[in-house]
């Protein structure tokens, strides 16, 4: 028997498709304005509150919905810092700098900790897979130090990198040094030859 294409194929893209605009235009706004409401991240979209609603029912769904967005962000660029091929030292200076630059392209999710708290931990737990396999590999070769577990390593990444967003955030470093900053503490965290 030959299926033509359902209707639920188109229905699921442009599902896909209106989730996307939803949180494409939660990004643009909450950047400028932390307190943006639902209806105007609505209206920011071109969909209709209903249609936000029926992806996102809570704000707190569409917090969470936003961190995961980050963190895979970010693992997609640790991934292609860990594939260019430099040494250790130099891949975690960059990393910092990513990291940084990243958390403070989203830095309107960090009063929101309490919302994103659980998908943050659940990613700590499960940890950076591009990192992990990086740092894997380079204590296995002797590049990295061996003292501490990959998992603790991962996560301790994570950590550090909220932090010295919040450092920033709140004032006490410059933003000019913080991925730096980050960098040579995750090249000491490591035991970078």
């Amino acid at each position: 028997m030959i299926r033509s294409m359902s209707p639920d194929a188109g229905q699921r893209a442009d599902a896909q498709a209106n989730r996307t605009a939803v949180i494409d235009a939660a990004i643009e706004l909450l950047t400028d304005n932390p307190d943006a409401s639902m209806q105007e991240i609505a209206d920011h979209s071109g969909l209709g509150r209903t249609t936000v609603y029926r992806h996102f029912p809570s704000r707190e769904k569409l917090y969470e919905a936003l961190i995961e967005m980050v963190l895979e962000r970010s693992t997609a660029e640790v991934q292609e810092i860990t594939e260019s091929g430099m040494d250790p030292a130099a891949t975690m200076r960059v990393v910092g700098r990513k990291n940084v630059e990243l958390g403070l392209r989203y830095r309107f999710l960090y009063p929101h900790q309490e919302l994103t708290r659980p998908v943050i931990r659940a990613r700590t737990r499960e940890g950076d897979r591009a990192l992990s396999l990086y740092l894997e590999n380079a204590q296995a070769q002797g590049d990295v130090g061996t003292g501490l577990s990959v998992v603790w390593l991962t996560a301790a990444t994570l950590t550090l990198t909220m932090a010295m967003v919040v450092e920033v955030l709140g004032g006490r470093l410059e933003r000019e040094d913080a991925g730096e900053i980050l960098g040579e503490t995750l090249v000491a965290t490591i035991g970078a030859a």
